[in-house]
Order: structure tokens, then C-alpha cells, then sequence
């Protein structure tokens, strides 16, 4: 990994992103910015950037995860899940009253003329997965009126996809290391600042560089140190205080 070290003396510094996702992010709108830029004043090395996003974009599932960010979260999406999962239940073994045992075909499982819901999140998305499969082999009209399909599908990618990243987590947690995608892919975006930032802004962290995407933070005001004999003497005073 590179370290960049600039205008050691000044006021602000720029916010490294701080996972894979925010990498991708930033660089995604480091290359926007650039190709806005007449050629002289790009970053040179934009064609290998724009390499390395599109296999970080395919390392990380970036479109996916971008995509459900602004929806529910995992919690949410697994509580609505067993409140689809209930619904379902109940719905078909009301309209199924006299052949419970067809109800496997949905994903229910059957036993004793009596349906049970599923447990446990592993067990309710394959219940789930199930039903949308069966429901649209079905005309419409003999379809459950509710949940919607739609919103059932909505709340399996979401599970899924919470369940990816879950996985990929604990695997690069054991391997503790960046994938050489993304490492690369960091390395970039700051060898691209560090081109800007020497070449637009005469070496200075700039607010303006936060118009490539990088985060542009304050750097707090250092304390002063305080000598030895400082130290000592505070304590001495303290210590004679606590005796009076």
C-alpha cells in the first residue's frame, strides 16, 4: 500500500475510504470527474483505472450492494419475512384445507395434517424461494392475493444479499487482506490525489479536491506537549494540596 504524505504543516487532510464498497465509490467518482477534464489535466493512468473499477465493481458486487442500500435492512427485510411467511401459511392452508399435503410444493412443511412455518432465516428463504417459484407457475387468478410477489422478491434479494456479504466478510476476515483488486484499486486513487494535489494545488490539501470524490476533513489542532518537569511539578502541587 502507498503512504501519502503531503503539506505536512497544513489545516485539512484527506479521509481515506475506509472498506472495499467506499474504495469502489470513490473511485467511481475520482473517473467522473476526470473524464470532465481536457486531457492534459487528467490523471494519466485513466484507462487502468477505469480496468481496475470494473473488476472491483465485479469482486465486491458493487451494483447489487449499491442498489439495496437505500432499501430496508436485513433486520427489517427478515421481519417482514416471517410476517409474509405467517400470511402465507395461513392463506394457503385456508385455501388448501383439503389437500394440506400438496402444500410441500410451496415449500410448507406438512406433517400430520397440520402446516408449519419455518425456522430460522436459512429455513424461511428456501420456504420463500419455494413459494415465488410455485406462485408463478400459477394464472394469476389462482394466485395468493397477498403478500405481492413482488414485494416477496424484493425481500429474498435482500436477504441474499445480506447473506453475500455476511460470507465474503468472514472469508477475507480469516484471510486478513485486501483482494489485489481492490488493494490496486486504492493504490490508484491515491497516487490520483497526490497527482492533483502537486499539480492543482501546489501541494496543499485543497477543499476543491473533494470535487474528485476524496473526503476533505480538518486535522485537529495537535496539544502541546508538556516537559518532564512540568509534569513533575503539577504533581508535587497536587500531592501537597491532597495532604492539606
Amino acid at each position: 500500500m502507498l503512504t501519502v504524505k503531503l503539506d505536512t504543516k497544513g489545516t485539512k487532510k484527506i479521509k481515506w475510504p475506509a472498506n472495499d464498497i467506499e474504495i469502489v465509490k470513490t473511485a467511481v467518482a475520482l473517473l467522473a470527474a476526470e473524464e470532465d477534464l481536457p486531457d492534459e489535466k487528467a490523471f494519466p493512468k485513466l484507462n487502468l483505472l477505469r480496468k481496475m473499477i470494473a473488476l472491483a465493481k465485479e469482486e465486491t458486487n458493487f451494483n447489487d450492494i449499491v442498489e439495496n442500500e437505500n432499501a430496508e435492512s436485513e433486520s427489517s427485510a427478515f421481519h417482514k419475512a416471517k410476517d409474509f411467511a405467517r400470511v402465507i401459511v395461513n392463506g394457503l392452508a385456508y385455501f388448501h384445507d383439503h389437500e394440506l399435503d400438496t402444500l410441500t410444493e410451496w415449500g410448507l412443511t406438512v406433517e400430520k395434517d397440520k402446516v408449519y412455518p419455518p425456522l430460522g432465516k436459512e429455513m424461511l428463504l428456501e420456504m420463500l424461494r419455494k413459494y415465488v417459484e410455485k406462485e408463478q407457475t400459477l394464472p394469476p387468478n389462482l394466485r395468493l392475493p397477498s403478500p405481492p410477489l413482488a414485494q416477496v422478491e424484493a425481500v429474498i434479494k435482500t436477504l441474499l444479499l445480506a447473506k453475500e456479504k455476511r460470507e465474503k466478510a468472514k472469508l477475507k476476515k480469516e484471510n486478513k487482506q485486501k483482494p489485489e483488486v481492490i488493494e490496486h484499486l486504492f493504490n490508484l486513487i491515491q497516487l490520483a490525489a497526490m497527482y492533483h494535489i502537486v499539480l492543482d494545488y501546489d501541494g496543499v490539501v485543497d477543499e476543491q479536491i473533494s470535487s474528485f470524490g476524496f473526503e476533505v476533513v480538518e486535522i485537529p489542532p495537535k496539544q502541546p506537549k508538556v516537559k518532564k518537569q512540568e509534569k513533575e511539578d503539577s504533581s508535587e502541587t497536587s500531592e501537597s494540596v491532597n495532604e492539606n
